[in-house]
């Protein structure tokens, strides 16, 4: 029960994830910066609830109820504030940061104190903790595939909003059974240990959350060149993410424990940034997006694909930390503390790669982003645990540097910086002729020539976002409308709607 209990908590958590998201885009504004505003405050909201949890673990009893009161109280939240958000009017500043610290925070906080509850109920070993991860994190893959593609385009923000909060009542419900077991049991001797988290396993913790948000933003970024645009490789992308964390937390934590023991966390962060850095976004998603499609379906598989082949060997080994860390943790305390700390630290690591990855590393070297990530990410990852991470740690700390020079990665390397458009969907010689692109922060401006349509074309990234030629004469055409509608006038603006 608190395996499907973790699995319903991770499913209700992404889908009012999705919802506050979409929700808060109509009162903050549809930006990215509105949209990392929110991401950011759910994720600090994770990270502080498990600091809560770890705190509360020493001196409260019946974990496992308290996990149950915890997922009540989401859905409760849920269902109040998402009335309240939904006839909000737009807000900007101090209105609109209170709106987002209200929802997502608190519901945000809530979750985060609950989910580590749930190792109290388990037994030692990385397995079994892995286990309840992967559960979790199968849920949110369920979520990530259904809410975008069924849930929300099909029921409405608000009655997806209820089905999470329906999926936090049941995972409540799923609690009580194996609550009253627990306080027939008395209490776990492990909660009245003083707590403490060793900075070694703080650390792994830490550079986990920066490496997974951090390549997920690389990967998002640039694999709308090969594929079908930014919307559904976004909904890719986190699938392959996700499933490749749960095989990891499932399947991997267990072998890398028996094989490498208290070494293997430090270990599976290092292979997670080899792997990042053998350029498995760029060459496996090239070749897949060559592949012709004749149906939306195969476009969503050939999406699925592509971003399982660029995200699964990394996420695969970044998924063992957490399971890991809490079989081979250094510190002391129940594991409730030490689960409650490790998602805390995790959860820091995430808003930092987040802003890193999203708004510093593309301010560095805005040409250079997709070559200079990659490294630097792995760079940034490994520096913390070079003393106490072994060889194996060191090694790949050397390592990738070379691979970045030797432009192993496939966007080119440190010394020569391809264009971002080589192997992208209009980089085809038959039918484009390339002329010239710029790259900023955020976008990369192309414009090539259609060598059948004698025309030329703008893309922002994947979009192709105008086209001049004979078939754009009508555009010319509506341009003189404001001379023919009215005399005398010298200047007009002409602000065209696109679809």
């Amino acid at each position: 029960m608190i395996h499907l209990a973790a699995a319903l908590a991770g499913f209700a958590g992404l889908l009012a994830e999705m919802v506050l998201v979409r929700r808060h885009g109509s009162l903050l504004g549809n930006t990215a910066e509105a949209s990392a505003l929110v991401l950011s405050i759910f994720l600090l909201g994770l990270g502080l609830g498990g600091l809560m949890a770890a705190r509360a673990a020493a001196s409260c009893r019946g974990p496992l109820a308290r996990a149950a009161l915890l997922y009540a109280g989401v859905a409760g939240l849920l269902l109040l504030t998402d009335p309240w958000i939904r006839d909000a009017r737009p807000a900007t500043g101090i209105s609109g940061m209170v709106l987002v610290l209200l929802s997502p925070g608190l519901p945000a906080l809530l979750m985060g104190m609950a989910f580590p509850q749930l190792f109290a109920g388990l037994s030692a070993g990385a397995w079994r903790q892995g286990l309840v991860v992967a559960a979790n994190l199968l849920g949110s893959v369920a979520a990530c595939l259904l809410g975008g593609h069924v849930c929300i385009p099909a029921w409405g923000l608000t009655v997806s909003c209820w089905s999470s909060a329906a999926a936090y009542g049941l995972a409540a419900l799923c609690l009580v059974w194996p609550a009253l077991r627990e306080s027939r049991g008395g209490r776990d001797k492990g909660d009245v240990v003083p707590v403490t988290l060793g900075p070694g396993t703080a650390a792994l913790a830490f550079v986990s959350g920066f490496a997974i948000l951090g390549f997920e933003l690389l990967w998002l970024r640039r694999l709308p060149f090969f594929l079908e645009g930014f919307a559904p490789t976004l909904s890719g992308v986190l699938a392959a993410c996700l499933i490749g964390l749960t095989l990891g937390a499932a399947l991997l934590a267990g072998p890398m424990e028996r094989l490498l023991g208290r070494r293997a966390p430090a270990v599976a962060v290092a292979m997670a940034c080899l792997a990042a850095n053998l350029g498995f976004h760029e060459w496996g998603a090239q070749a897949l997006a060559q592949t012709s499609v004749h149906s939306e379906a195969g476009m969503h598989l050939r999406i699925l694909l592509a971003s399982a082949v660029a995200a699964g060997p990394t996420c695969l080994f970044l998924g063992a930390v957490i399971p890991l860390c809490l079989s081979c943790s250094d510190g002391t305390g129940s594991r409730v503390a030490r689960a409650g700390r490790l998602f805390f630290w995790q959860g820091l690591g995430s808003v930092l790669g987040g802003y890193s990855v999203g708004q510093l590393f593309p301010a560095v070297w805005p040409e250079g982003f997709f070559v200079l990530t990659p490294p630097l990410i792995a760079v940034a990852v490994l520096f913390p645990l070079w003393k106490g991470g072994g060889w194996g740690v060191r090694v790949v700390a050397i390592s990738v540097p070379l691979l970045a020079l030797s432009g192993v990665g496939g966007a080119g390397s440190l010394l020569d910086v391809e264009s971002p458009i080589r192997g992208s969907r209009h980089d085809r010689p038959d039918a484009y002729r390339y002329l010239a692109h710029r790259t900023d922060n955020t976008t990369t401006a192309s414009v090539v020539y259609d060598q059948k349509r004698h025309s030329m074309l703008l893309f922002t990234d994947e979009f192709r976002a105008a086209e001049t030629g004979p078939g754009t004469d009508y555009m010319k055409a509506l341009g003189h409308l404001p001379f023919l509608l009215r005399d005398g006038l010298r200047r007009v603006a002409i602000i065209a709607l696109g679809t």
